[in-house]
Parts: C-alpha cells; structure tokens; sequence
C-alpha cells in the first residue's frame, strides 16, 4: 500500500527541466577607424604647393616669353630704378619678349632738372637669361638708332653724370671692392646719331 505522502506529491505538478542556455557568441571587437586626418592634410598641402608651383611658372613665362610680360615688367620695374639717381629714364614703348629680343622706343634720360642728356629712338637688345644666375648681365647684342646725345647743361654740368648721381649721397667712404656683378656688351652698335656740346646748340656731329 502506498503511503499517502507519495500519492500527494505524485499529484503535484512538476515544472519541465529548463532547456539549456544557448551557446554564448563572443562580441566582435570594434575596430577602430584609422586616424588619416594626417595623410589629408598632406595630401591638401601638396595640392596646394602644386598650384603655387604651376602659378608662378606660368608667370615667368608670360613675363619672359610675351611682350605683356615685357610691358609689365619694365613698367614696375623702372620707378624702382630711378628712386636710386637723381635723374630719370623714361621708356616710351617696348615691343618684343625679355627672354628673346626686347625693343624699346623713346629712351630718354634726364638730368635732376630734366634737361636731355641723351634720348635714344630705338633700342634693340638680346639678352642672355642664364648668365644672371651666376651675377652676370650678359647684353648679347645692342643695338642704337637715333641717339642725340647733349655733353654740357645749362650750369654747365656734364648732364649723364648728373642724371646718375645717387639720390641719397653716401656718408660712408665708396668701396674699393669690385662689384660681384659683370655687365658683359658682347656687340654694341650705333646706326645713327648727334652730339650736342651743350643743351639748345646745334649738333657738332
């Protein structure tokens, strides 16, 4: 005979076993983004000198190989060079290229009263490029067409060593050292000309 204490927990209801856990997968790592902020950045600087680079050589080459760049340069150019004497050099027009044959017309230099000391119709020079490299002005060949060239001014002054004077006199002592600079005239010639003993007399030659 069965105890009744078993006939009681027979009744009971029993739960069902739980079922496994299913397997634990492991996270996958997170990988991290690769800093590449440093290789834009260099990137964007080299594009950057690139296009600088590209300017500038396309600007020499238009002020060498193009009569605008001739024009250009000679326009900004000349005011640098007459703030260093007393007088002027006054360019009428330039035709031609800096880095082929250069033309200019209408070349006057005037003392520091502006009186003529020479004026030049025409002036065709050939330029040598590479030899400023090495401190060299290298005039190939210059050519002078209708010079009028006046010796004495009206105070009897020799007028082109007046238009070259300095405009700030120097207080030191002039340099016995010789310059580093060579001006180099392979071929000068003259077609045509007059020479003035002094300003407003008629031509001796």
């Amino acid at each position: 005979m069965t105890p009744p204490l078993y006939d009681e927990l027979e009744a009971l209801p029993f739960a069902p076993p739980p079922e496994p856990a299913p397997p634990i997968t492991p996270a996958k790592p997170i990988k991290k983004k690769k800093r590449r902020g440093w290789r834009l950045w260099l990137r964007r600087t080299l594009q950057v000198l690139l296009v600088l680079v590209a300017l500038l050589g396309g600007t020499v080459l238009v002020l060498l190989y193009t009569q605008f760049g001739a024009r250009f340069a000679i326009k900004h150019a000349m005011p640098l060079v007459n703030q260093l004497f007393k007088g002027d050099i006054i360019i009428g027009s330039v035709e031609g290229q800096i880095a082929n044959r250069l033309v200019l017309f209408d070349v006057r230099i005037l003392d520091a009263q502006g009186q003529e000391a020479m004026v030049v119709e025409r002036v065709e020079v050939d330029v040598g490029l590479l030899p400023l490299i090495k401190e060299r002005v290298e005039l190939r060949d210059v050519l002078l067409e209708g010079v009028t060239y006046t010796l004495f001014g009206k105070d009897k002054q020799v007028l082109v060593a007046d238009a070259f004077l300095p405009e700030i006199p120097s207080t030191e002592p002039p340099s016995t050292e010789p310059s580093a600079w060579v001006i180099d005239v392979q071929r000068l010639a003259l077609r045509s000309g007059r020479f003035l003993t002094a300003t407003g007399t008629e031509p001796v030659l």
